[in-house]
């Protein structure tokens, strides 16, 4: 899987799971509210039932429904301290078992959510303690249909599965698209360095309008910076293997010279033969010497730190030049002085 891929899978995970804890915390939130509408609806014609409550001449409970003008969606049940059924509501005369039979003994007012006959109802059982006592008379039930709460859940479920899976897919496309540009400077890094290692051109640099400051801004800075070093790298390379060419034929130079003048005349040269032992030791010197060269690019080269005769220095090139030049060049030396200097003797040959 691709990082486009995946960024946009990571995007829309996230967006989709925030999406349902809103989508939940909206739901159980209306319901809620919803329920609490249908509780105060309760609680107010229970204690309307309640105030109406009274101990008849017989010691029992009486309460005169028919002088409440009840809605028809309510339903009222109560029951004596015997369990018998004392008086209900005209829409319900014809049940005779509790509205929630679990709460019929409580001793504290109760609500519940039952399904009678098919029908999911929200009941409230109070207590009813009449004439200011503390013996508790009878129970009060009072019950509505939820019909409007399973309604509205039922229109939030559909409203927040249809919009999140709306949100969800708006998100994943404008996390593939945003990605796609995020990364698109990425796909400029791929392609220019499988240019440059196809072309061996190290001249070349990633091309970058963004803002340097950002994280592919950095990264871009960083390979070009990288190539920038390759390329000085490449061209010490190069330049070390010209020195080294130039250095080591120097040297063989003046022993062939100097080989080719005793082979000339015919006899040795105690001068030549000096002249050729000294630059023996000197490429060997340089032989071991030779990374030394690619320190000297970089300015770490050790140098050495001794009295050097300047004058006696100037004249053993002399001598190895002429060697070199023959006739072609004539070079007359006046008077010199001697002259000492702190420096690297061969370096400074």
């Amino acid at each position: 899987m691709s990082l486009r891929s995946r960024l946009t899978l990571l995007y829309t995970t996230i967006v989709g799971g925030i999406l349902l804890l809103f989508g939940l915390a909206v739901y159980y939130s209306v319901s809620l509210t919803v329920i609490h509408q249908l509780d105060d609806n309760l609680s107010i014609w229970a204690e309307t039932i309640y105030n109406k409550a009274q101990i008849g001449e017989d010691g029992r409970l009486a309460v005169n429904l028919r002088q409440l003008n009840i809605p028809g969606d309510v339903f009222v049940q109560v029951w004596g301290r015997d369990h018998h059924l004392i008086t209900a509501s005209q829409n319900i005369i014809i049940l005779n078992s509790p509205l929630d039979s679990g709460a019929i003994l409580s001793s504290i007012p109760t609500w519940g959510d039952i399904n009678q006959a098919g029908a999911r109802l929200r009941i409230l059982t109070v207590p009813l303690v009449a004439g200011g006592g503390s013996r508790i008379e009878g129970i009060l039930q009072i019950g509505t249909h939820m019909d409007v709460v399973n309604a509205t859940q039922q229109t939030l479920q559909e409203v927040l599965l249809i919009g999140t899976v709306i949100a969800i897919i708006a998100a994943g496309l404008a996390a593939w698209y945003s990605s796609r540009q995020a990364l698109h400077p990425l796909d400029n890094v791929t392609k220019t360095a499988l240019q440059i290692t196809s072309a061996d051109d190290l001249s070349r640099r990633i091309p970058y309008s963004g803002s340097p400051s950002d994280e592919v801004g950095q990264l871009v800075a960083a390979f070009n910076q990288t190539l920038g070093r390759l390329e000085n790298l490449f061209h010490t390379q190069r330049r070390f293997l010209a020195d080294v060419g130039h250095e080591l034929r120097t040297p063989l130079t003046v022993i062939k010279g100097n080989v080719g003048l005793m082979r000339k005349i015919k006899e040795f040269d105690e001068e030549s033969l000096e002249t050729i032992e000294d630059e023996v030791d000197r490429l060997t010197r340089m032989v071991g010497d030779l990374l030394l060269l690619a320190q000297a690019e970089s300015g770490k080269i050790p140098l050495a730190n001794e009295m050097v005769e300047l004058d006696t220095l100037l004249l053993e090139a002399l001598n190895q030049m002429k060697v070199l030049a023959r006739d072609r060049v004539q070079l007359n030396l006046g008077n010199i002085d001697q002259v000492l200097v702190c420096g690297d003797r061969d370096r400074l040959k």
